[in-house]
């Protein structure tokens, strides 16, 4: 029988994650979606697609 290492605290670390990002608020997920977007470049502009830009404007 193989051994396997303790992950329990890594699992522990993602549930408190997870309730986390469940208890943020509508405005507040899109903003972290967001900034998601901006750090990272679409993969629709390699395939030719164009992007809508400004769909999930929010006024704060």
């Amino acid at each position: 029988m193989k051994n396997y290492p303790d992950i329990s605290d890594i699992l522990s670390a993602k549930d408190t994650r997870r309730k986390k990002l469940a208890s943020l608020s509508w405005e507040e997920k899109v903003a972290i979606i967001d900034k998601m977007r901006k750090i990272s470049p679409p993969k629709t502009r390699s395939h030719g697609v164009k992007e809508k830009p400004g769909i999930y404007k929010i006024k704060s």
